[in-house]
């Protein structure tokens, strides 16, 4: 049996897998290390807190899909928590960068992609001193076996895109630490993002981060059963043309009840309910018709071939 749990960490990615036969792990994105306060009953809670909860004391493998704090900032308080095998990021620092300290005064958004970047490069020193296999992923991972019934393939952004993002980064992680480049490397890393299919007893679970749907079109899987709906559910998480290939029976959305610029798109939200049996909501969205719901997790799990909640 294969079960998924699309963690409540507020407005951020933390999904986790485990196969109970053989006990494998996986973790896809840590969500943030502060995921903020929801609404009263809310039963928002980090990665990290949700493992402790369940007696996860080992992840196999953690997969950044990429390196925005809602994705990768709760990586270090899981570090400490839990052992790890390996970590995969579509990028690594040079392997004698120090953590930077930058003082960066601008938008917020550059501030919030700086201490996450910090906080990354913290969290790779701490799991190296660890023994963690740390991977660099910067092309396609087509049929990676990870055990006998779970098998995963990483499609990867475009090669320009990738070096892009590593020339910014590689300037940043060194002396004299040039952050200039971080404006244009938050214009684009959401399209950075590692875009994972995992398939378990002839299931397809289609994992896609926060590519934006523009840029996913020519790596997306035929069809899948489970999809991650992108970007937290912002208008630009999927076309009409992508849903109709991809006919997921479940649509999970990552999604925080406290934002407040639309997301998730009401428009989209309805569009998708119309065609799919099931959305779900990591966080208590509300949607027309559907009361709030409040959980610490969107619990699926895969069996003989079924899937349920």
């Amino acid at each position: 049996m294969l079960l998924l749990d699309f963690i409540n960490v507020g407005y951020g990615d933390a999904i986790l897998l485990r196969e109970t036969n053989s006990g494998y792990t996986l973790l896809v994105d840590c969500g943030d290390k502060d995921v903020g306060k929801g609404p009263p009953g809310s039963k928002r809670l980090t990665a990290a807190e949700f493992l402790r909860r369940e007696n996860v004391e080992r992840i196999d493998l953690v997969v950044l899909t990429h390196l925005h704090k809602d994705h990768a900032g709760g990586l270090l308080a899981l570090s400490r928590q839990v052992a790890i095998g390996q970590l995969w990021s579509n990028y690594l620092p040079p392997s004698e960068a120090a953590p930077p300290t930058h003082q960066f005064e601008g938008e917020q958004a550059i501030k919030n992609l700086t201490r996450a970047l910090e906080d990354f490069c913290a969290a790779l020193e701490f799991l190296r001193a660890r023994g963690t296999k740390l991977v660099e992923i910067k092309s396609a991972q087509p049929e990676i076996k990870l055990t006998s019934s779970l098998l995963l393939n990483v499609s990867c952004a475009p090669e320009p895109l990738i070096k892009l993002q590593a020339d910014i980064l590689d300037a940043f992680f060194t002396p004299p630490f040039e952050t200039k480049g971080l404006f244009e490397l938050d214009s684009f890393i959401n399209d950075t993002s590692l875009r994972l299919t995992v398939e378990y007893e002839g299931r397809i679970i289609y994992l896609p981060g926060d590519t934006s749907a523009s840029s996913k079109a020519q790596a997306e899987p035929k069809r899948c059963d489970i999809l991650k709906l992108s970007h937290h559910g912002h208008k630009d998480a999927i076309t009409q043309a992508q849903l109709n290939a991809l006919l997921p029976e479940y649509v999970v959305v990552s999604v925080s009840s406290t934002r407040k610029d639309n997301c998730p798109n009401k428009a989209l939200m309805e569009q998708i309910a119309n065609q799919v049996p099931n959305v779900l909501f990591t966080g208590s969205a509300h949607i027309q018709g559907r009361a709030p719901a409040y959980h610490h997790s969107v619990r699926l799990c895969i069996d003989e071939g079924r899937i349920f909640e």
